[in-house]
């Protein structure tokens, strides 16, 4: 262990092996399992990399698909410490490059709030060498109080 993780993210990432090496046996891909355990696969990958909490009935469908101590699969159903790298910093970049334009949008469509961070579905798409990040999002106004 170096001195740039804690304990908790050195066992989210030994979780994280495991469920990839039982993946693997299995010809298993991230979509397959998400669609198994009743998730989107970005949002089961994130629980794989400490940012998001898998539901407990999904965590219990992961162990029995993977045959993995149910503890372990439990553990993704954890509060989240979420972390960043420089993949990360990237998609921030994207956020500091398009953010205000997509706010001033946002406002000229929507009016004066904000997108829900909460009530948000995420998805990935390959294209030749495309991603294509899609942000379907909940349009939240402010209210005079």
């Amino acid at each position: 262990m170096n001195g740039n993780h804690t304990s908790e993210e050195v066992y989210i990432d030994d979780v994280r092996d495991v469920v990839r090496s039982k993946m693997d046996q299995k010809g298993l891909e991230f979509k397959d399992v998400a669609e198994h355990i009743g998730v989107d696969p970005v949002f089961f990958v994130s629980t794989l990399f400490g940012q998001q909490r898998l539901p407990f009935e999904a965590a219990e469908k992961l162990a029995a698909l993977l045959e993995i101590e149910t503890g372990l699969a439990e553990y993704l159903s954890t509060i989240p410490i979420r972390s960043t790298d420089t993949f990360m910093a990237r998609l921030n970049e994207l956020v500091d490059l398009y953010g205000e334009a997509i706010k001033e949008l946002t406002y000229e469509n929507f009016g004066d709030g904000i997108l829900s961070a909460v009530d948000v579905k995420v998805h990935f798409e390959r294209k030749g060498d495309r991603a294509i990040v899609t942000i379907d999002s909940k349009f939240l106004p402010y209210s005079p109080y």
